[in-house]
């Protein structure tokens, strides 16, 4: 799911994945058996590896890479320290071989990784990933090093295809960012952001950032659930490329996506749903424009939006009221592209369909104003507290005629009715 969203003179995009947009981690193509690598010795450097990383132990972990590969030494020093600075666990468990040993012997495998924010995550997150793995001979002994312990399905196709794409755009296998590199974490009392240090957004703007959002979504809870409220956890990969990496999409999925809601491991159960960052987009905004941005964002990992049952334009909608509360800009601008598809095609004469929401759909922008706008005007009818209720009641599966008649005393017609009153307003201030 999308969001285009005019702030401060930029167009945002933002997207809310659950499981209508991308499945959760499948068999990535994997091969099946392939002739000339240990598996015994694999499994046993897998489990050294998951000792290592979760105790954070950069010299323990830096001697599970081949004796001469300095690159990989350091990368797993790296996800070494990433474990120590977030505190996490994590554990690597051998599927099988991808691809075969090349001149070298080094090849890939399948592995599932699961892992967890310990202070953070309800549940660990499960997920394949492609594993790049040398068989050496030291000392006369022979030993399956590690030399990458998450590469990315183009890398881990090199020595074979391993990378089958589904129709979802999902390519199967992630490279957390945890895992991507060198992190640098921030913490607050109710935030966690861990961010690639090559990316271009500064760690303590996005920390900042990201204690208003939390602190601005509390709103969506009921007063009596905002105490007990999920901690918000950011991500932020080096770049666009990683974002996809992290989310196991095809390179250019998420170009022009400003942030992500999203269960880290693309399966909606699962306990890890975080807010991941695109940092070239959202290093372009302004301030009001990025608030606005995790503030959506926030709204959804508060509100476990993945698993909601309400349709799209409330989802969305709900979450846009929500962050725009606190934006002083005219209707004129923040229903710019409502207003022009009305002047192109006339009033809207349904509540937006979950086609407007694709990512490819010409009007995106004007499905997200919409949205807002039914939700808004809905916040007009029943008030703020009403509307949340709305939210909830139609996200836990009631019918929404029937919380509609509920909170609002209003049929969906009667809804249809009012959202095209204010649209015809609004145009009329165009």
């Amino acid at each position: 799911m999308a969001l285009a969203l005019a702030v401060g003179g930029y167009v945002v995009a933002t997207r809310l994945d659950g499981p209508r947009v991308l499945t959760g981690p499948t068999a990535a193509g994997s091969t099946g058996a392939v002739s000339g690598a240990p598996s015994g010795l694999a499994t046993q450097a897998l489990a050294d590896l998951s000792r290592a990383v979760t105790r954070g132990d950069a010299a323990a972990v830096r001697g599970l890479a081949p004796a001469d590969d300095d690159t990989a030494a350091r990368r797993l020093a790296q996800a070494a320290s990433a474990s120590a600075r977030i505190g996490l666990t994590a554990t690597w468990r051998f599927l099988e071989q991808d691809t075969a040993p090349d001149a070298d012997g080094t090849w890939t495998a399948a592995a599932e990784l699961t892992w967890r924010f310990d202070d953070v995550d309800a549940r660990a997150a499960r997920a394949e990933v492609s594993v790049r793995l040398r068989t050496v001979v030291e000392d006369g002994a022979e030993r399956v090093a590690v030399v990458d312990p998450a590469v990315g399905a183009d890398d881990a196709g090199d020595a074979g295809d391993t990378g089958a794409t589904s129709d979802t755009g999902a390519t199967g296998t992630r490279v957390p960012v945890w895992l991507g590199g060198q992190v640098v974490v921030r913490r607050s009392a109710h935030t966690l952001v861990v961010a690639s240090a090559d990316a271009p957004l500064a760690p303590a703007r996005v920390a900042a950032l990201a204690v208003t959002a939390r602190e601005q979504a509390l709103v969506s809870l009921a007063p009596g659930e905002r105490s007990r409220a999920v901690d918000l956890v950011l991500e932020v990969p080096a770049d666009e490329a990683g974002l996809d990496a992290a989310l196991g999409a095809s390179v250019g999925t998420y170009a022009g996506v400003a942030a992500v809601t999203a269960p880290v491991d693309g399966r909606t159960a699962s306990g890890a749903l975080h807010v991941l960052v695109n940092p070239d987009q959202l290093d372009q905004l302004r301030r009001a424009g990025a608030q606005v941005v995790l503030t959506h964002e926030a709204v959804h990992a508060l509100t476990d939006a993945p698993s909601s049952l309400a349709p799209l334009w409330l989802v969305e909608g709900y979450a846009d009221e929500v962050a725009l509360r606190h934006v002083r800009l005219p209707l004129t601008v923040t229903s710019a592209e409502l207003v022009a598809q009305v002047d192109d095609a006339g009033l809207p004469r349904r509540l937006p369909a979950t086609s407007d929401f694709d990512v490819s759909a010409t009007d995106l922008g004007a499905a997200y104003e919409a949205a807002w706008t039914v939700c808004r005007v809905l916040a007009e009818r029943a008030g703020q507290d009403g509307l949340r209720r709305v939210y909830e009641r139609v996200g836990a599966g009631e019918a929404l005629g029937r919380v509609l008649r509920a909170e609002a005393g209003w049929s969906r017609a009667d809804l249809v009715r009012a959202y095209r009153a204010e649209v015809r307003r609004v145009a009329a201030l165009s």
